[in-house]
């Protein structure tokens, strides 16, 4: 890395720990804030794409066959 870098974050970050950990703590607590409203869908559904070679091999032998 660059010295010039090294230098900014040595004046940035390692000469104020305080600052740098209100901002820390800050930028959790802001992010925390939003967390009660992500949803993740995992399901399978939601997981395949439809245009999936695999997925019409899958349902062409479950046809087929009829059973998973």
């Amino acid at each position: 890395m660059p010295s010039h870098l090294l230098a900014i974050y040595d004046r940035l970050i390692l000469k104020r720990p305080v600052v740098t950990l209100l901002a820390v703590a800050l930028l959790i607590v802001l992010v925390g804030s939003f967390a009660r409203d992500f949803k993740l869908d995992a399901s399978a559904d939601s997981l395949v794409l439809e245009n999936d070679e695999d997925l019409s091999y899958y349902r062409s032998i479950r046809a087929r066959y009829g059973s998973d």
